[in-house]
């Protein structure tokens, strides 16, 4: 994700500049709406800024308004998602699996300190495998674990023979 991209509001604007322009911001501390992402720059252009960048750095892959979904998410949604609704100064980071509810660090304190599984939300995403490489791997470790059973049970049925 970009971590330059950011949402503003104008003051005494209606209007509400979802993306910013990185190169107006820099240059002269200006808060352009942006229309163009660049994936390899990962910043953002308005329509004047992107002229230069298109002549400078031509190969480099652009995409408008018309392809939003591949914009990453503004900063300022990011921001949103992650403070909590309760204790407005606080990132959420953990995990209540008794509550089924995520929690900053004082709804941990405050409401959750006696429940017995408050995980940290990395410990979570980090633990569950990502695309086939990750399947691949977990699939070994569990093969491995069925051949160690299949051995087990071999030697309990010849030690059982036996007796």
């Amino acid at each position: 994700m970009a971590t330059s991209s950011q949402s503003s509001v104008e003051l005494g604007s209606h209007e509400v500049k979802d993306y910013i322009c990185n190169a107006c911001e820099d240059q002269n501390n200006v808060a352009t709406s942006a229309d163009f992402y660049c994936k390899q720059c990962e910043r953002f252009y308005c329509g004047n800024c992107i002229d230069p960048h298109g002549k400078a750095l031509a190969k480099h892959t652009t995409f408008g308004r018309v392809e939003i979904d591949k914009w990453p998410v503004s900063k300022k949604v990011v921001d949103f998602l992650q403070t909590c609704d309760v204790h407005k100064d606080h990132k959420i980071d953990q995990f209540c699996n008794l509550h089924k509810q995520l929690c900053c660090p004082q709804c941990v304190s405050d409401q959750h300190s006696q429940c017995s599984k408050v995980t940290q939300i990395s410990e979570l995403t980090n633990s569950q495998p990502t695309g086939l490489e990750g399947l691949s791997v977990e699939l070994e470790t569990v093969l491995g674990e069925i051949k160690t059973l299949q051995f087990s049970q071999k030697a309990s049925i010849q030690l059982l023979q036996r007796t």
